[in-house]
C-alpha cells in the first residue's frame, strides 16, 4: 500500500535531453537539471529509438535492431557509488514514439541521489531523446 501511495503522489517522468544528444562509442555524459531519484526499485530510463524504427515494427525485429546490452547507462551517486542500466527488459511503444527500456538487474536504490548519468550505444544514436521514469508499478 506505501508503494501505491509513493507512485500516486511522488511518480515523475522527466525528459533529460530536450533537444537530443548523439550517443556512440564511449561514455557520453548527460547534464542533469537536478539529481536523479528513484522511489521504487523499478526505475528506469527510457531510450528514444523512434527514428531507427517504422511505424509498424514487432518486438522481435526491435530485438534484433537493439540487442540486450546494446545501449547501457551509468546512474553515480555523489559518494561514487555507481549503478548501471541495460537495456535487459524490453521495448515501450507508447505516446507516437518507441523507447528501449533501460532498469537495473539488481534494481535502483530508492529514496538516493543521483548527480551524474553517463550512456553509451554500440549502435550509433543521432539527436536521442532520454527519459527518466523514477518508479515501476
Amino acid at each position: 500500500m506505501k508503494e501505491f501511495f509513493l507512485i500516486l503522489f511522488l511518480s515523475k517522468s522527466v525528459l533529460l535531453t530536450p533537444n537530443g544528444i548523439d550517443v556512440f562509442g564511449g561514455w557520453v555524459q548527460v547534464p542533469l537539471k537536478e539529481p536523479l531519484e528513484a522511489i521504487t526499485s523499478g526505475a528506469c530510463m527510457f531510450v528514444d529509438v523512434s527514428n531507427y524504427v517504422g511505424p509498424d515494427l514487432s518486438v522481435k525485429t526491435l530485438g534484433n535492431m537493439f540487442p540486450r546490452g546494446m545501449v547501457t547507462a551509468r546512474l553515480v551517486r555523489p559518494d561514487g557509488r555507481e549503478t548501471l542500466l541495460t537495456s535487459i527488459s524490453g521495448y515501450s511503444t507508447q505516446s507516437g514514439g518507441t523507447y528501449l527500456i533501460l532498469e537495473s538487474k539488481q534494481g535502483v536504490p530508492t529514496f538516493k541521489e543521483f548527480s551524474q548519468l553517463y550512456v553509451r550505444s554500440n549502435k550509433e544514436l543521432k539527436g536521442t531523446k532520454l527519459i527518466w521514469r523514477n518508479y515501476q508499478k
